[in-house]
């Protein structure tokens, strides 16, 4: 595994141009383009400002834009960009930095966007789609604060059932949680549009609370094959088929199987 630092301010990453990689911080280009063994940093020693265009459906294992006082920009080529680790956006230590998501499909294993009153979040109408991509933890992150919205939201399918952990609050526009999919967080959820799908009976959607979890849902709410736990639907109520209530449930009408069992993990 290797760990590449874009070095020179404007330019494009794409699948051969070596120019703006380096093997360190502020180091000199020449370096091989990461690939998915390697990790990817744009950083405060990335340039002066500018723009990183991507060009290309990238993978790589883990990404880290946090710093860069310029513009990242998916939006102009609006490929899709997958990490198999972490994809962040952290410390801009109050550099004015922009972040364009395109309308592509991110596969992620966890993202974080939390802090930077300097960013400036354009999510676009990009699908950001997360599941246990190279990570075998049992539990993945998804921390984004309201004041960095997004609009396409996909949570699963999960082959290991990991738990996703939503925190920060996040402000979604569409979220699918596609099960067989766990999330928990002990925080409220603001979503304009839910809806929990099952891969196969019983493989659906299973919440947990934590002691509490509110889903503040737009519009009706509507899940299947379900184990729900410690949760409470706001704004408008929600309506689970074939489900469960693992108890703690308020404004949800939860219709149990008419045949055999939910299994829970």
């Amino acid at each position: 595994m290797a760990t590449r630092y874009w070095v020179g301010g404007s330019g494009t990453w794409d699948a051969s141009d070596t120019t703006h990689w380096a093997a360190a911080s502020n180091g000199a280009g020449g370096q091989s383009v990461p690939t998915s063994a390697d990790n990817a940093n744009i950083d405060l020693n990335s340039g002066s400002g500018g723009t990183v265009t991507i060009n290309g459906n990238h993978t790589v294992f883990s990404f880290n834009g946090g710093g860069f006082p310029g513009t990242i920009d998916w939006s102009v080529n609006n490929n899709d960009f997958t990490s198999l680790g972490g994809f962040a956006f952290n410390d801009f230590s109050g550099t004015v930095a922009t972040v364009k998501l395109g309308s592509g499909t991110f596969y992620l294993d966890t993202i974080s966007v939390i802090q930077g009153s300097a960013l400036a979040w354009v999510p676009g109408t990009a699908l950001l789609q997360f599941g246990n991509r190279g990570n075998p933890t049992t539990s993945l992150g998804i921390a984004l604060i309201s004041s960095f919205p997004v609009t396409n939201v996909q949570v699963g399918p999960d082959a290991s059932w990991p738990l996703h952990t939503f925190s920060n609050s996040p402000v979604i526009t569409n979220l699918t949680l596609a099960g067989p999919v766990k999330v928990r967080g002990n925080i409220t959820i603001t979503v304009t549009n839910l809806t929990g799908t099952a891969s196969a009976k019983g493989k659906g959607v299973e919440t947990r609370g934590e002691p509490t979890q509110t889903w503040a849902v737009t519009n009706p709410a509507t899940l299947h094959w379900s184990v729900l736990r410690g949760v409470t639907f706001s704004v408008a109520a929600a309506r689970a088929y074939n489900s469960m209530n693992g108890g703690s449930c308020v404004n949800v009408q939860i219709s149990p199987p008419k045949y055999g069992r939910i299994i829970g993990g």
